[in-house]
């Protein structure tokens, strides 16, 4: 949708998504600004490679489909299912990271 951003690592600092992608400041002298800003990104990031691992454990991506290629696309969305219901009985996180709690931060970074 419009003006929403995803989140990746510092892979995708430069490239063609990058107006497009929060990513995390990759430098050697970090403001403490921009270290809060890194932490936070990484605190999102660890949850969406959680997520991630889950549906990896099926090896649904990761190995030869042995069935109709038609059935590929509605056995992942199963797969899916399957680990948001395992996720509602056992989340990935026990606790919320205090940068996700929800409080509004104001990140001020000045452009160098």
């Amino acid at each position: 949708m419009e003006g929403e951003k995803g989140i990746g690592d510092k892979a995708y600092v430069s490239g063609d998504l990058s107006h497009r992608i929060l990513t995390p400041f990759k430098s050697t002298q970090l403001s403490d600004d921009q270290k809060l800003w890194n932490r936070a990104v990484a605190a999102v990031r660890i949850l969406v490679e959680r997520i991630n691992n889950h549906i990896k454990a099926f090896k649904i991506l990761s190995t030869a489909f042995r069935h109709d290629i038609t059935l590929h696309g509605t056995v992942f969305e199963v797969v899916c299912q399957l680990v948001n219901i395992r996720l509602s009985v056992f989340p990935a996180v026990k606790r919320i990271h205090p940068l996700l709690r929800g409080r509004p931060t104001q990140f001020v970074f000045s452009e160098d």
